[in-house]
C-alpha cells in the first residue's frame, strides 16, 4: 500500500515520516457508508404492541413526574379492588358451569376447554384478527391432561 511504502522510505522513524508526508496526510479521505442499516427494520410507533410501546416510551415517561402523566389513570383504593376483582373473575369459565359441595367442586370440562379457546383468541386477538374466515372456522386447540 502507499502508506507502507512512504513508511518504509522514512526507515520507520515518525518524524522523519511525518516531515516528508505533511501534504500526503493533511488529505482527506471519504471513507464508503453503510447503504443499509443492520438487523431488524425500525417498526413505527403505531405498528407496535403495548410492551413495546412502554419500552421505547420507558426514558420519557421516567422524566414526567406520575401526577403529570396523562396516561396513567388513578384509581381509588375501592376501584382499584373492583376492577381487579372483575378481571380475576374473567379468568373462570361461567358460574353455571361450576358446582360447589362441602367436600369439593366440579368444573364441566367443556365449559373449561371453551373459556380456555375463548381467553386464547382474546389474548392473540392481533392475530385472529389477520385470519381469514375459513381459518378462524378451522381453528384448534390442542390441550393434554394432566
Amino acid at each position: 500500500t502507499s502508506f507502507k511504502q512512504k513508511w518504509t522510505a522514512a526507515r520507520y522513524t515518525d518524524e522523519r515520516f511525518l516531515k516528508r508526508n505533511e501534504e500526503w496526510l493533511k488529505a482527506s479521505l471519504e471513507l464508503p457508508s453503510w447503504s443499509h442499516n443492520a438487523g431488524r427494520p425500525v417498526k413505527q410507533f403505531q405498528e407496535l404492541n403495548e410492551t413495546s410501546k412502554r419500552r421505547r416510551t420507558k426514558v420519557l415517561r421516567a422524566q414526567v413526574p406520575v401526577e403529570e402523566d396523562p396516561v396513567v389513570i388513578k384509581y381509588t383504593p375501592r376501584e382499584a379492588l373492583s376492577l381487579f376483582v372483575g378481571t380475576k373473575k374473567e379468568c373462570y369459565p361461567d358460574e353455571q358451569k361450576i358446582t360447589v359441595t362441602e367436600t369439593g367442586f366440579n368444573v364441566d370440562l367443556q365449559a373449561l376447554l371453551d373459556h380456555t379457546a375463548l381467553r386464547l383468541i382474546q389474548y392473540f386477538k392481533e392475530v385472529t384478527d389477520t385470519l381469514t374466515d375459513f381459518e378462524k372456522q378451522h381453528l384448534l386447540l390442542i390441550s393434554k391432561w394432566g
